[in-house]
């Protein structure tokens, strides 16, 4: 578990952070504002580069309410053998955005509504609104997913391993599983569950987030961590 907490001011975030996503391959996080793109070094913690969002994701309409990053080795979403990151906006809609590996630049590939209707019509699923930020896992690995009974037919049987979309409403979190179902579980009180509490972290923790001040999260693959942004 990491929170991070960036030893060097070279280009910090000047606002509120909204959104964020990681490239496993580079290493790096982009940690966006309403205008702005920062990228952070994982290792080092160190803030190096920053520019207009505009510059980084072009075609965005409304301002990025959350963003999940969607590894090379995903076969779900269409990916294209390139690291992806989805930056869903103000505006409801969903910007696929696929990195060109080993450069700091990204390639737009489509435009979607956020998830299908009938997931956001289920009874567990968040108010779009409330919804404060996100994380993709695409094997649960970490056993972060809190549920253990199916969600639907197709899943009937399955294993452990599958992804899912967390989407922290506060003070919620909702879970889309997303290989079998696509369906909401029902949604757990956020400070029941990591990165705000449970079995790693628990209440009152100096290293526990408030869920109610959380701008942007994301997970690390790479050593299954799930990093929060907070004011």
């Amino acid at each position: 578990m990491q929170y991070p907490e960036p030893n060097d001011a070279a280009a910090p975030p000047p606002a509120d952070v909204v959104a964020a996503f990681d490239v496993e391959a580079m290493g790096e996080a982009y940690v966006l504002t309403a205008s702005t793109y920062h990228v952070l070094d994982l290792a080092d913690r160190v803030w190096v580069t920053s520019g207009p969002l505009a510059n980084l994701l072009p075609g965005l309409s409304g301002t990025p309410v959350y963003a999940v990053s969607i590894p090379a080795s995903y076969d779900g979403l269409g990916a294209t053998g390139s690291e992806r990151a989805l930056v869903t906006t103000t505006a409801g809609q969903t910007y696929a955005f696929d990195h060109m590996t080993g450069t700091r630049r990204w390639r737009a590939d489509r435009v979607e509504s956020c998830c299908p209707a009938s997931s956001w019509a289920a009874a567990g699923a968040p108010s779009f609104s409330d919804i404060r930020a996100a994380w993709f896992d695409s094997n649960n690995m970490r056993r972060l997913y809190p549920h253990h009974t199916p969600l639907c037919a197709a899943a009937g049987g399955a294993g452990t391993e599958f992804a899912y979309y967390a989407l922290l409403a506060s003070p919620s979190l909702h879970y889309l599983e997303s290989t079998h179902c696509m369906e909401f579980a029902p949604p757990i009180n956020s400070t029941d569950r990591e990165p705000f509490g449970g079995t790693r972290v628990g209440p009152g923790s100096p290293l526990e987030p408030n869920p109610a001040s959380v701008g942007a999260m994301f997970y690390h693959e790479t050593d299954r961590t799930i990093w929060t942004f907070t004011p």
